[in-house]
Formats: structure tokens, sequence, C-alpha cells
């Protein structure tokens, strides 16, 4: 990636920060959550996550593109919400990516999102 800005080690404490702060308001305590900092194409950040053992690594890129940015602190706040909202809804994308698929499992993944988005709003 050329023409970027590059992030700095307080740009990624500021990301965790953020992320760690919407982890609490979700309610995502029974996951465990990796954090990396590396130079990748394609976006901002990524997430990578185990859903059966409730683990996930989120990686933001340290290099994003200028045109793109207002405020880099508002882009890395939207980023690392971004990012914990796939872990809200991972059960539920989970199920949609399985062969086999209960109707109770759908509900109860379903009913897990909506009670902690209640919770929330």
């Amino acid at each position: 990636m050329s023409d970027g800005i590059e992030l700095k080690k307080k740009h990624f404490d500021y990301f965790k920060k953020q992320c760690n702060k919407w982890i609490e308001k979700f309610k995502l305590d029974d996951w465990d959550f990796y954090f990396n900092f590396k130079l990748f194409d394609g976006a901002w950040a990524r997430t990578n996550r185990d859903v059966i053992n409730h683990i996930a690594v989120i990686t933001l890129c340290n290099n994003w593109e200028v045109e793109v940015l207002d405020n880099l602190n508002d882009a890395i706040a939207s980023t690392a919400k971004h990012e914990i909202t796939h872990i809200l809804i991972s059960n539920i994308a989970q199920l949609a990516y399985s062969r086999f698929v209960t109707e109770d499992e759908v509900v109860g993944a379903e009913e897990a999102c909506v009670i902690k988005l209640c919770k929330l709003l």
C-alpha cells in the first residue's frame, strides 16, 4: 500500500481502547480477545474468530489510505465498533455457514443478539 498514512502505537492503543469499550457494552466477556497491528491490503482491520471456543483475533492495519479519512480518531473508533459488531453477530453468521442447523439454534443465536442489543439501546 502506498500513498497512505502510517499508524503508530498510539493509534493501535486507541483502537484497542475503543474495541474494549464495545466489548464491554455488548457484554462479550465470554470471549478472549487478542490484538495485532500489521500491514495488509484490502481493509483497515480484520477479525478472525473461533465461535466454538469464543476466541477473536483482531488485526488493525498499520497503513491506511489518506483520501478516505476526514478524522483519523473517528475512523479508528468506527473501525473498532465495526470489528466488535462482527463478534456480536458471530453466532448468527456461523449458523449461516453451517450445513446443518436446527431452528432452535437459529432462534437461540438471534435471541442472544437481541438481548444484548436491547440492554445497550
